[in-house]
């Protein structure tokens, strides 16, 4: 439907174990999308009985509760987290209600396993302007289910067979109070995505030889979305309202790679041929090759050269506004990605640097020819982007018995963009962060108690739509800020006590165009472990 429910992922951050992130195109691996990288969040597989709960309380009437409980047999684990939380908001309309909740087990055999994930949530949400300064009384509620089931074997043929549902409903409200007489009604939109995906692999002196399949079903209902339905008594989940729009999109895709190494060098090449029926339809190839080579048993060379495509969402075909008027002949943007970098690791310290160049065509943003116009989606231009990230991490220092360690990590992440020549005013493309630095430092002290202070630098490039107090609009630049964030927590025993002090200079900042952001937002929780 739209990126803007990308992260309506009901997995509550208690069930988290860690966060991978996949830096460069991954389509060749997992797909169309996957156009600059992707996350992948890895949650907890408890091997013995464990317990968690974490309340918090702060200002806004801030309430978070967050729980988890898992057990671990021999042969199987299971977990279960649950998570709201809500406030009243740092600014008129800003108020929100967030729960979730998440199971997951693993069953492991000699040779094979079989694991399981489900999880919902819901989310509703005053959204402040957060689509359009125009309308500043808007309203979402939104909802999703997301469940999976893999079963996998090992042997001289490996595999692994995964099957997945996601379904999503938003409703959304231009108007949260008061309705003007023209307006009628709320969007509302259903989504649901099935999958599945069959992966074989097998290795010989030749390396690691990969294989498999993919198909995936996308299919939206909607009263302002898509093309005319022929079956037009589709509802919504509560019956008030009849989806006459919508449209699918079927994928199916073949795989193939090979990796070989030779203890310091690997190399793993593949492509990925994809075909698409219904809207956006087409046949996409992703090819791409990545190597690594370890020059020193410390320091690790990478490098990666990758196909990746990203296709329009119906909102960016079909969506209609006072404001946007969406465009349902957009094309799939496409790019080549190459990357390099290198990792050194030692007990005291790592450090990572990665240098990343795209080049892409038929770049879909929305675009106009003055403030007066309507925003209109269109493939706008070419895009050159480059990019370069580096990372410092200071592990553990000892300073006696006060100070038990100390931790400092240094990130610093540039990024330059140029477009083809266009007269036309972007909304999202050339809105980037051109710099982005974080400094946290955090250490440890009498054995119970830890302090961490972060420090963020922000340079936004590109500019927003801002107005004067008579209402005519003007273009606003930008402006860098710095924010600082402070915490402490102390244990005892099975209890933890934190005080979290975010913007703690009471900066005022947007982040995003005329969206701005809180002030400083102190918070204070309690925590029990088993």
């Amino acid at each position: 439907q739209t990126g803007h429910f990308h992260m309506d992922i009901p997995v509550p951050l208690s069930a988290i174990e860690r966060i991978e992130i996949i830096s460069g195109s991954a389509a060749r691996l997992l797909g169309p999308n996957a156009y600059a990288g992707a996350v992948n969040i890895v949650t907890r597989q408890d091997s013995v009985p464990a317990l968690n709960i974490n309340s918090l309380l702060g200002q806004h009437k801030y309430r978070k509760v967050d729980m988890y409980a898992g057990t671990g047999l021999k042969a199987f684990n299971m977990g279960a987290a649950a998570q709201y939380s809500s406030t009243s908001g740092y600014r008129e309309n800003t108020d929100s209600r967030n729960g979730s909740f998440f199971l997951s087990g693993i069953f492991k055999g000699k040779r094979q396993s079989i694991s399981w994930q489900a999880g919902a949530n819901i989310k509703a949400f005053g959204a402040n302007a957060f689509y359009s300064p125009s309308f500043p009384d808007q309203y979402e509620e939104t909802g999703s289910v997301l469940s999976g089931l893999s079963w996998k074997n090992k042997g001289r043929l490996n595999w692994k067979q995964d099957v997945y549902l996601r379904y999503h409903e938003d409703e959304f409200h231009l108007f949260r109070n008061q309705q003007p007489s023209w307006y009628t009604g709320p969007n509302n939109h259903l989504s649901r995505v099935i999958g599945t995906r069959h992966n074989f692999w097998f290795d010989s002196p030749l390396g690691r030889s990969s294989f498999g399949a993919d198909w995936r079903m996308e299919r939206l209902w909607s009263n302002v979305l898509g093309d005319s339905l022929e079956i037009t008594d589709y509802r919504t989940v509560d019956k008030t309202d009849t989806l006459s729009f919508g449209g699918y999109r079927n994928h199916a895709g073949i795989f193939a790679g090979q990796g070989w190494g030779t203890g310091k060098l690997y190399v793993s090449a593949g492509f990925l041929i994809h075909i698409l029926h219904g809207n956006s339809e087409g046949l996409f190839t992703y090819p791409g090759i990545d190597l690594s080579y370890r020059l020193l048993p410390e320091l690790k060379l990478f490098s990666g050269i990758n196909k990746s495509l990203r296709l329009p969402s119906f909102t960016e075909m079909y969506y209609t506004s006072p404001t946007h008027q969406g465009n349902p002949g957009l094309m799939p943007e496409t790019a080549w990605d190459c990357l390099l970098g290198a990792k050194l690791s030692k007990n005291s310290y790592t450090f990572n640097t990665i240098f990343n160049a795209r080049w892409s065509e038929n770049s879909i943003d929305w675009v106009r020819s003055s403030p007066k116009e309507n925003w209109e989606s269109l493939n706008a231009t070419g895009i050159f982007s480059f990019n370069m990230d580096f990372s410092l991490v200071l592990n553990d220092i000892s300073f006696g018995e006060k100070i038990n360690w100390l931790r400092m990590k240094f990130v610093y992440h540039y990024t330059y963009l140029n477009k083809e020549e266009s007269s036309l005013d972007s909304k999202y493309l050339l809105d980037y962060l051109r710099h982005k630095a974080t400094w946290q430092s955090g250490f440890s002290f009498l054995k119970s108690g830890t302090i961490v202070f972060d420090l963020h630098f922000a340079d936004r490039a590109g500019n927003y739509t801002d107005w004067h107090d008579d209402g005519t609009s003007f273009q606003r630049s930008y402006k860098p800020f710095l924010l600082a964030d402070l915490k402490l927590k102390w244990n005892l025993s099975q209890t933890s006590f934190n005080i979290s002090i975010n913007n703690l200079f009471n900066t005022q900042y947007a982040d995003f165009g005329h969206i701005w952001q809180p002030g400083r937002w102190i918070t204070a929780g309690l925590g029990y472990d088993l």
